[in-house]
């Protein structure tokens, strides 16, 4: 996929160096895939800044609450900042529907939450979080 389409990806992952890590982000990059720990740890130190992410993915959301990594989710979907849900929710996806006939372009931040099972609190961030939950 990165070497044919000139796609950077990279992860940061803890157990691994972090100013490798910093580095790669700091050379630009398109896809990072992260642990919960590392990517706030790079938000943290503004290695990372997420005004630009266009796409969320939370993969195994409900092993990683299992695991006590839910204020850590938390902190990531909070620091994507004002793509967050809106207040006024319905008129929010009518807009979104207009614009999506003029263009196939989203303007809103796309998130996705995978799980296996729907605990109280997988269910608690997806209402908080996702727009439109399925």
């Amino acid at each position: 996929l990165s070497r044919q389409r000139l796609v950077r990806t990279g992860a940061v992952v803890g157990g691994q160096s972090i100013q490798h890590q910093s580095q790669m982000l700091r050379n630009g990059i398109h896809i990072v895939v992260g642990t919960p720990g590392r990517l706030n740890e790079c938000i943290e130190m503004a290695y990372l800044v997420l005004n630009q992410c266009c796409y969320l993915i939370l993969d195994e959301a409900d092993r990683m609450i299992d695991m006590g990594f839910a204020p850590q989710i938390e902190s990531i979907l909070d620091a994507l900042g004002g793509t967050l849900k809106s207040e006024r929710e319905d008129e929010a996806y009518q807009q979104e529907q207009e614009d999506l006939k003029k263009s196939d372009v989203a303007q809103h931040r796309v998130t996705a939450m995978f799980s296996a099972t729907m605990p109280i609190e997988v269910e608690r961030l997806a209402k908080q979080y996702l727009r439109h939950p399925a």
